[in-house]
C-alpha cells in the first residue's frame, strides 16, 4: 500500500510504502504491516516496524495497535498507519 503524508504534518510531502503481509487464515488472524519507506518517526524503528516509545520498546505490528477483529479490513490497516503520521 502507498500513503501520502498527512497535510499539515512534518511528513506532508512524503510518500510512504507499506508492506502488508496477509496470513493464510485472514481475517481470523490479522495482517502484518510495516513501513517499507524509511521514515524518521518516534514510533517506527529502522526496519519499519511500529514501536511504542516508552511503554513498549519492542517491535509491534501496526495492526496490534488496533485490537484486531475479523470484521476489520485492509483499508483500516492502511488508515491506522496513516493515523501514526497524524499524531505520533
Amino acid at each position: 500500500a502507498t500513503i501520502k503524508g498527512p497535510q499539515g504534518s512534518i511528513w506532508e510531502y512524503g510518500v510512504f510504502h507499506l508492506l502488508i503481509d496477509i496470513p493464510p487464515k485472514y481475517p481470523e488472524y490479522p495482517p502484518k504491516a510495516s513501513f517499507l519507506t524509511r521514515i524518521l518517526h518516534p514510533n517506527v524503528n529502522r526496519w519499519g516496524e511500529v514501536c511504542e516509545r516508552e511503554t513498549r520498546p519492542i517491535p509491534q505490528n501496526i495492526v496490534e495497535t488496533m485490537c484486531w477483529h475479523p470484521a476489520m479490513t485492509i483499508a483500516m490497516v492502511v488508515a491506522s498507519a496513516n493515523s501514526l503520521l497524524i499524531s505520533p
